[in-house]
């Protein structure tokens, strides 16, 4: 069974990104994503709470003390947050996790989920040892689906 904690939390880093912890300062962004119709016709569950600065701490208590899932900002390099990516539903046991992601979309088509999600999945089963990682999308979401692809999940159809 693989174990693991987040103490420190793991910043990550890539050429154009910050991928690191949610802050109070991402609250404006987080409140975007979950208003802008665009953005959420894609997310499928639950949206972002009304209670953005609850939101947040909940998320970084479920990454620290809990250890079922991981959510970062994804921020440019000068630390003007974008979007989100996390690592939910881990199963320490199975050595498994759901990925998501959600990115303003003045920020679509710029490859900066690309750069986030690579530099995540080289944590996920580098750092982390995960052993798979599932993902699910909106059928209509052809960016997503696309980026999905270039990291070599499979498409089940049978899943909807």
């Amino acid at each position: 069974m693989l174990n693991f904690i987040f103490t420190p939390f793991p910043n990550l880093e890539t050429e154009r990104l910050l991928i690191r912890q949610m802050e109070s300062r991402d609250r404006d962004m987080i409140s975007d994503l979950r208003t802008n119709e665009q953005v959420l016709r894609f997310i499928t569950g639950e949206h972002y709470p009304a209670n953005v600065d609850l939101f947040i701490t909940k998320m970084n208590e479920a990454t620290q003390k809990q250890q079922q899932l991981i959510m970062w900002t994804i921020a440019l390099k000068d630390n003007t947050p974008i979007g989100t990516i996390s690592l939910g539903f881990i199963s320490w046991k199975k050595g498994t996790a759901e990925v998501g992601c959600a990115m303003q979309l003045e920020y679509w088509s710029h490859g900066y989920m690309n750069e986030a999600a690579g530099a995540v999945m080289k944590y996920a089963f580098g750092v982390m040892k995960l052993k798979a990682i599932c993902a699910y999308t909106h059928k209509d979401n052809l960016g997503s689906a696309k980026l999905l692809k270039k990291y070599g999940f499979i498409l089940d159809e049978a899943v909807t």
